[in-house]
């Protein structure tokens, strides 16, 4: 790390015996030997950095653990390859984009800075990777609070409840019950004043009326308080630990603890302090013990915004001492050996009871803030679970089984334990910091059997019964966080799948009597219901479930999940954020990954493509354009059509048409298909179902010769791989073909007869000005296609067709629209969203589809307009399905032909211009130059109408300067236009070298 800082000097700070507790460095993009890549990445004004920052930005290799903040504006991953990346929700993109990446471990101090942009070398590194053994950052962990709104002059609402109160002041000597309190009960009083010491404020009354004290948690805040971020903690299989704070408009800081462990950090937890500007580390480690560090923190402004934008920024960061002694927290087994130390979460804010809570194999540990031992809490070995065949509760035993998981749930009214094994999971009730297995005792009467639990532990070993067991077999169970009770648990079932089970009993909204603990309202054991199933393409490392409020009431247009989500992180190294509540419950709506160069290159292709194909229509046959310009563009129209093959070779009309029209019927009904029977969402349930099976396991740890179930799970892949080939095709590039293809199979004109002989077809001159569809339905008269002269209108074979087109052409048109919206991408149209069909409305499927599609993955410079999307992508296929049936059935009215065509295209210009279907200004205004080069076309093909002279130089002159400023255009948006510029930086903890600190 001193060869990378070249000309800094590091200083470690010592501490007591434990040497060096804390290093502070400051961000490594500050040294000169990086200065080229910090000023890179703040002007971001070349593409290539852009595509070179948005295919590098996620993780190599896989997802060791992930967290978030409070409010999910920051998802946190961990990854093998040593990093730490903070994910930040950008609310003009409603997606997430890489914020920060932490580097720590040997890796770090061995990094070549010189071999080219940082953030590639990282990425690019190879590492070698155990069986399923932890490397890289194991463990992270956020810190942050909301402000204190308990201060004098802030007004508050005293609780409704009056039992409540007068439990409350029990505790306290010199404040009682009074009778005026009756009529306070849930009024608004100012704050006069605070007293920290005994926990209770002072409010004013007016009217000359004597002020009233009252605890602090009688008092309930007006607004919830603003959040605050703070520092991110990582935890690593080298046992480090390091510490990064992020401060707009200042330099970054990291503060590490190098050797803090001699084994893999498990696990993180974060306890919040009285004060809310401090904050206990608590960590979890496989050599089997405990540390705990102390953040102290400070309130900082980050913008001019009222006071609302505010974040933490971290003061120090040391090793909790006691005596001079850092505390650790050991963990042994009976026969006194260390024992790993698999999980850790804090429970409640309690100060002199349960603070945190440790899980090993054996069972879970329950510890103040200070460190010390209270409890070991281990399931039972029967429990009652109701018998749906018996219709009562039995008595079943408990197999045993190892522990693995741990989940708290902080509720307002008290706390849940959950403990997992894979067989079933226990709950506890907590409340102000006391485990007393029931909720229906007051605070003195819990103290006390709290206390009796105590004594009975020390001297029988004896602890404190679940309130309930839940037969649910799973692994990294976590919990609902929301609301004021618990409605579902999430478990990781055969690797691949996430399941969502209810705990809720009853909803306390329709009890008579509001429920004094969550505790009340958990569904009865053997009566939990299997609510959803998440399948993942990778094997899922890690999941936690958070509270995001975004994308809910007011919030609704801001993009997030508007309740619980759940955070999966996953082996092919990326990280994904699932909406658990509401219609979009079990979607995807986030992605933190790194792009490929398919999906770069993907828009840019199908832009090309479709101003291509719609600017054709601009030298269609009855325009009539100098030979010069007319022949080259009659090629680039069939070739922008797929019709390449009548312009290579030599053969009739009839021979092209029927394969044509054949292969369109066939498309369109096998989209029709997929979409009515959800092939995408089956073809994912049958992977999952071969990789969770049993012989798939088998043949994975055998070293087969022909490994059938892989075999068929490679034919799957493939099978799902062209279905969304299918469907992205179909309602993207093959859009505007397919329309043409159809109107050709309607395109009739009259034909000549010669007494009883064969009919004579009309003149090429004719046969274009006798374009009339309707004349030759409801006339008696012969009529032929204009497309294949020898088939007979309404007759044979064409009128089979004309009925089979008839039926589904509307069906597939109506079903593009959807498919259309979300960009042709089937994985954001399920079965049931497509049958919403009132796009009009604000709460449409289908928008909602549109704008996930938009929002669930950073595109870096080609990132959509998450509000203009749907209405960009519907403008989009009504420009490609008017152009066809318009040139189609005008051929014969040149003059309102190319004007139709020309409002159209106007249309399409006006509403780019109107409503921006792109963020970036450089890509947004790329796609309205070649907008406005369409139209220019269009209506320079108009002035040739009119002109009505094919030996005409202006019309060619005008289209050859169109041409050249539009170029001219595109080459000054290219280079003048300057992208977003690339907030993410990288930061380097100091780590252990192989001979000692370094």
């Amino acid at each position: 790390v001193s060869d990378l800082m070249s000309d800094r000097v590091l200083q470690i700070p010592t501490t007591g015996s434990y040497g060096s507790p804390t290093m502070e460095l400051e961000t490594l993009l500050s040294n000169p030997r990086v200065e080229n890549y910090e000023n890179e990445a703040a002007s971001a004004s070349s593409v290539r950095q852009a595509i070179q920052f948005a295919r590098y930005r996620g993780h190599k290799g896989k997802v060791n653990c992930v967290g978030a903040s409070e409010e999910v504006d920051f998802i946190i991953s961990g990854g093998e390859d040593s990093t730490m990346r903070v994910w930040r929700f950008v609310p003009e993109r409603q997606a997430y984009d890489l914020e920060s990446c932490l580097l720590v471990g040997d890796r770090g101090a061995n990094m070549d800075l010189e071999s080219g942009t940082l953030l590639r070398a990282i990425t690019n590194e190879r590492y070698s990777r155990g069986n399923e053994e932890a490397r890289g950052v194991t463990a992270v962990a956020h810190a942050g609070s909301r402000t204190d709104y308990l201060i004098p002059g802030a007004t508050v609402t005293v609780e409704n409840d009056a039992e409540f109160i007068r439990d409350e002041l029990d505790y306290l000597s010199d404040v009682e019950w009074v009778e005026e309190m009756d009529d306070m009960l849930g009024k608004d009083y100012p704050i006069l004043s605070v007293d920290d010491t005994k926990e209770t404020v002072i409010l004013f009354r007016e009217d000359g009326l004597a002020p009233v004290e009252l605890p602090k948690v009688c008092v309930n805040a007006l607004e919830k308080p603003p959040y605050r971020d703070g520092p991110f903690i990582a935890g690593t299989s080298d046992g480090d630990v390091a510490v990064l704070c992020l401060r707009s408009e200042e330099a970054e800081q990291v503060s590490s603890f190098p050797g803090l462990h001699s084994a893999v950090v498990n696990d993180l937890c974060v306890i919040r302090c009285a004060d809310l500007l401090q904050f206990i580390v608590v960590t979890a480690s496989d050599d089997g013990e405990s540390a705990m560090i102390d953040l102290t923190c400070k309130e900082v402004q980050l913008g001019e915004d009222d006071g609302k934008s505010l974040s933490l920024k971290l003061v120090s960061a040391q090793v909790r001492e006691q005596d001079g002694r850092p505390i650790r927290v050991q963990h042994e087994t009976e026969d006194g050996l260390p024992q790993p130390v698999l999980k850790v979460r804090p429970i409640g804010e309690s100060i002199d009871g349960v603070s945190f809570a440790t899980l090993c194999a054996d069972g879970v540990s329950l510890w103040t803030s200070q460190g010390d031992f209270l409890m070991k809490l281990t399931l039972p070995k029967r429990s009652l679970v109701y018998d749906p065949f018996k219709r009562q509760d039995v008595l079943r035993d408990i197999e045993s089984a190892c522990y693995n998981s741990l989940s708290i749930v902080n509720k307002d009214t008290g706390s849940l334990l959950f403990v997992a094994t894979d067989a079933c999971v226990g709950v506890w009730y907590v409340d102000d910091g006391m485990v007393t297995g029931t909720s229906g005792l007051d605070k003195s009467e819990r103290k006390a059997a709290w206390q009796k639990a105590l004594d009975t532990y020390q001297e029988q070993k004896k602890c404190i019964k679940p309130i309930t067991v839940y037969f649910e077999a799973g692994s990294k169970v976590d919990v609902d966080q929301s609301g004021a009770d618990t409605v579902f648990a999430v478990d990781v079932r055969q690797e691949f799948t996430c399941t969502v089970w209810s705990l809720r009993g009853a909803n306390p909204e329709y009890l008579a009597v509001e429920p004094p603990s969550p505790a009340n309202t958990l569904v009865m054991p053997g009566r939990e219901k299997i609510m959803l199933e998440m399948l993942h393409t990778s094997k899922v490392c890690d999941s936690r479930v958070f509270e995001d409020p975004e994308g809910d009431g007011d919030e609704a247009d801001k993009g997030g999940a508007g309740g619980p989500a759940l955070v999966v992180g996953l082996q092919d190294g990326s990280v994904m954020l699932w909406d658990l509540e509401g219609a979009d419950k079990g979607q995807i709506y986030a992605q933190m990954r790194s792009l490929s160069v398919y999906e770069i290159l993907l828009p840019i292709v199908l832009l090309l493509v479709s101003s291509v194909q719609v600017l054709s229509y601009a030298f269609g046959p009855a325009i009539p354009w100098n030979e010069e310009v007319h022949r080259p563009a009659v090629q680039m129209q069939k070739i922008a059509l797929f019709d390449w093959w009548s312009c290579e070779f030599a053969i009739s009309r009839e021979a092209i048409f029927w394969p044509q029209i054949t292969a369109t019927i066939i498309a369109m009904s096998v989209s029709i298909f997929v979409a009515v029977t959800g092939a995408h969402e089956n073809l994912e349930i049958a992977m999952r179902y071969l990789q969770n099976s049993a012989s798939f396991k088998w043949e994975e740890s055998q070293d087969t010769c022909i490994p059938m179930y892989h075999i068929l799970l490679r034919f799957l892949k493939i099978q799902l791989f062209f279905v969304t080939l299918l469907a992205s095709v179909v309602n993207t590039v093959l859009v505007v073909p397919m329309t043409q293809a159809v109107a050709n199979a309607f395109d009739c004109v009259p034909s000549t007869a010669s007494g009883d002989e064969s009919e004579q077809l009309l003149s090429s001159a004719e046969l274009l000005a006798s374009h009339a569809s309707q004349f030759c339905i409801f006339s008696q008269q012969a009529c032929r296609l204009a497309s294949a002269p020898t088939v007979e209108c309404y007759r044979g074979d064409h009128l089979k067709l004309v009925m089979v087109l008839g039926i589904i052409a509307p069906v597939a048109l109506f079903l593009c629209i959807p498919y259309a919206a979300s960009g042709g991408d089937s994985a954001y149209m399920p079965r049931s969203t497509i049958y919403d069909f009132k796009f009009w409305r604000q709460d449409n499927m289908w928008r909602k589809a549109a704008q996930r599609k938009a929002t669930v993955l950073s595109m870096s410079f080609l990132h959509p307009h998450p509000g203009n999307f749907f209405g960009s992508q519907i403008m989009d296929l009504f420009v490609k399905v008017s152009l066809p049936l318009i040139t189609t059935e005008t051929t014969r009215f040149p003059v309102v032909q190319m004007a139709l065509v020309t409002a159209v295209s106007l249309i399409s210009l006006t509403y780019s211009a109107l409503y921006p279907p792109f963020l970036e200004r450089k890509y947004l205004w790329s796609v309205r130059i070649l907008k406005t080069f369409t139209t220019c076309v269009m209506a320079t093909g108009l002035l040739t109408v009119f002109w009505n002279d094919k030996t005409a130089v202006l019309p060619t002159i005008l289209l050859a300067c169109i041409c050249a400023l539009t170029c001219a255009g595109l080459l000054y948006t290219l280079w003048s236009e300057a992208l977003s510029p690339i907030r993410a930086r990288l930061h380097v903890a100091a780590c252990r070298a192989k001979n000692g600190l370094e």
